[in-house]
């Protein structure tokens, strides 16, 4: 799914944090509440990276 920024930073620091319980992020389709421990993977990219050479 795609989040805000703002809710990828959060998503990242409570991760890293360790922290338990929920979040609720700000997504492309309405807000997701996510119960933290049970995250098993989140990778993170820039929706406007581009690969290769341009104007």
């Amino acid at each position: 799914m795609l989040v805000t920024s703002r809710s990828a930073d959060a998503l990242e620091q409570a991760l890293n944090a360790g922290a338990a319980g929920a979040l609720t992020l700000e997504a492309q389709d309405g807000n997701v509440l996510l119960a933290l421990p049970r995250v098993l993977y989140a990778k993170r990219f820039a929706r406007e990276s581009r690969v290769g050479f341009g104007e």
